[in-house]
């Protein structure tokens, strides 16, 4: 795990030192994702940059950059690619000899022998840049799901990249210009989704993609999207939870390659559960990690039943409101304004595990891939229905069904359905709700946006590239490649980097994600059971694994017990007032910030006004303030 960056430039007027002047600002930019080792390299015409964060050959020899023994191919690497003992193996039947013991070194040689091709073969998160010492080429690619990021930036030739955006924001040329339309999208998706950011001059490499780089010019490509087959395997609930069982243990073991201390985090959850009790059954001595505000509610009592009941190492971390101390530097660290606050402790949790694991388990995708929250319940419900009434009507009963009183408002709502479209629907369910909101809060001047840059029109278009066959399965996959990625990637990755901290999330994985596509919704989703019916297979298959009580609980988001509604309106509304009254947010442009004053107000004397979208305006003008005033 690591912290890349780099600068390439081809113009006649490059200047070999002005390239490693940027690259040095970068790598103290990262230093935090690396601090057990930093170095650059001076290549013709780029300079590559790497700090270390050692997990897998801790010895100087595996440090980055790292070159081939030839010369021609260097290398700069964030991730783990968890299948690299294998991938090895097949590479020394090949006759390729390895001088070092590291996972970035099979990537390397897999990269010299097949190119592009290679990344198909990687069982693992990373964003990794290549340079072709020959033909002057730079390769950087992105896993598939996500979850390592790489921002670049591009100008007259010179081409710069890195992990994080401020990092990038070292380089001189790379312009600190707000992108209004970046932003908007943000209110919208929690975090900034690629190929968008927060400023004009960054761009984010999309999840599955490779870009490369000659002479300047970018050429992009989608290397991998998921798909469901077109029959789905399992008839039984059963085999279902069997299939997961095996697969989450043996992905488990090897996301445990590491030669370093692998804790877990610890929710008491299902997700998170389910990876705590494969890390014990395969022997693991785990530390596991839980944080909690001070409630009865609190998440502590179910992480602890699971805690004891797999005997691991549990430390606990309380979240007070006096943490309202973090966010200015916590928002410093995305670079980026967050609609959202799990990142608040997220980076606290992180933060306690300095010293103590280097590498952590996580439950993150969990509900995406097998239908965890409670809104995917009425995605199975409408496609039962929906396809019971298209069989109607194809045997003629839909004009009768029309007319008759019980079912003339069903008849109606499909009808409307079909008539849209099933992914424009989708859309709408996604993104309706923020549009409702931010219209009212948007400057004058903003409004067009709306119209230009619809935030449906986005989802819409991830769907269709998707093209997946059932209203449910497209929902998870959006949610997977585009709606949740906060959630999935961008929060974890950035908290846990901040903290010198790996996060690796087994539910990510590549086989996990397949098996999810071959289980039908019926066993994902039991709509008759509410919020205790999503992830119906995982439930079966743990109900020999963990506690009852923890099979059985109902969804609860990471951090739900922590009281931010109450916070926001009482501790800390005086540093929300004066984020919502910036002269920085005004001066953007984007939102009306009288009317965002007047909603909050609003809250304070009771009325109904969406806390957490109102935060995350509260964000922006906390942003502005940092990158903009």
């Amino acid at each position: 795990m690591c912290g890349i960056c780099g600068v390439a430039d081809w113009r006649a007027t490059a200047d070999t030192p002005t390239l490693r002047e940027c690259v040095s600002r970068m790598t103290q930019a990262l230093w935090h994702r690396g601090p057990d080792h930093g170095a650059i390299r001076e290549l013709p015409r780029a300079v590559l940059g790497a700090r270390r964060l050692a997990i897998i050959d801790l010895h100087d020899r595996a440090n980055q950059p790292m070159a081939t023994a030839d010369g021609r191919y260097v290398i700069v690497y964030n991730g783990e690619i968890y299948n690299y003992l294998e991938l090895r193996d097949d590479l020394r039947r090949q006759g390729v000899q390895f001088r070092t013991e590291s996972d970035t070194e099979v990537l390397l040689q897999l990269f010299r022998l097949l190119g592009a091709d290679s990344v198909t073969l990687l069982r693992g998160m990373f964003a990794f840049a290549i340079f072709d010492t020959v033909t002057s080429e730079l390769f950087i690619a992105r896993d598939r799901v996500g979850e390592k990021p790489i921002v670049y930036a591009t100008s007259d030739g010179r081409f710069a990249f890195a992990s994080e955006v401020p990092a990038l924001l070292q380089v001189p040329w790379v312009s600190r210009e707000p992108d209004l339309v970046g932003l908007h999208y943000g209110l919208h998706f929690v975090t900034i989704p690629a190929p968008y950011s927060a400023f004009r001059a960054v761009r984010k490499l999309g999840p599955a993609q490779y870009l490369r780089v000659v002479d300047g010019r970018i050429q992009i490509v989608t290397y991998w999207v998921p798909r469901p087959p077109a029959t789905r395997p399992f008839t039984r609930l059963d085999d279902a939870a069997d299939a997961v069982n095996a697969t989450l243990d043996a992905t488990v073991k090897l996301m445990t390659r590491s030669d370093v201390p692998v804790g877990a985090m610890l929710s008491g959850g299902l997700d998170s559960s389910a990876v705590v009790a494969s890390m014990a059954r395969d022997g693991h001595d785990t530390t596991t990690f839980c944080i909690s505000a001070p409630h009865d509610d609190s998440e502590f009592p179910p992480a602890r039943a699971v805690a004891t009941m797999w005997r691991t190492h549990h430390r606990e971390l309380l979240f007070v409101s006096q943490n309202l101390d973090r966010i200015p530097a916590t928002l410093a660290a995305y670079g980026e304004p967050f609609v959202s606050f799990v990142p608040l402790h997220a980076h606290a949790i992180a933060a306690s595990m300095r010293g103590l694991c280097k590498v952590v388990l996580t439950g993150s995708g969990g509900d995406e891939l097998f239908g965890g929250y409670p809104e995917h319940r009425h995605f199975v419900k409408y496609d039962s229905r929906r396809i019971t009434w298209k069989k109607l009507q194809a045997l003629g009963f839909g004009g009768l069904l029309a007319r008759l009183p019980l079912t003339r408002r069903s008849c109606t709502k499909y009808a409307a359905l079909e008539a849209k479209g099933v992914r424009a629907w989708i859309a709408d369910r996604c993104v309706g709700g923020s549009q409702r909101f931010w219209t009212t809060c948007y400057s004058q001047d903003a409004r067009n946006l709306f119209l230009s840059h619809s935030p449906g029109n986005l989802v819409l278009q991830r769907l269709r590239d998707l093209d997946a066959d059932d209203l449910t399965t497209n929902y998870l996959l959006g949610q997977l490649m585009l709606t949740s990625q906060h959630s999935l990637v961008d929060i974890p990755d950035i908290s846990s980097m901040h903290a010198s901290v790996e996060y690796r999330s087994p539910f990510l994985d590549v086989k996990m994600i397949e098996l999810a596509l071959q289980i039908p919704a019926r066993f994902k989703v039991l709509p008759r059971l509410r919020e205790r019916g999503g992830k119906w297979v995982i439930r079966h298959a743990m109900r020999r694994r963990l506690p009852a009580a923890n099979v059985a609980m109902k969804k609860a988001g990471f951090g739900s017990t922590i009281p931010y509604s109450r916070w926001i309106l009482t501790e800390w509304s005086d540093y929300a007032l004066s984020r919502l009254a910036s002269p920085a947010l005004r001066d953007l442009g984007l939102l009306d910030t009288g009317h965002l004053t007047r909603l909050f107000r609003a809250a304070q004397a009771g009325h109904s006004v969406p806390l957490d979208l109102l935060w995350g305006a509260v964000m922006l003008g906390e942003w502005a303030t940092q990158f903009c005033g």
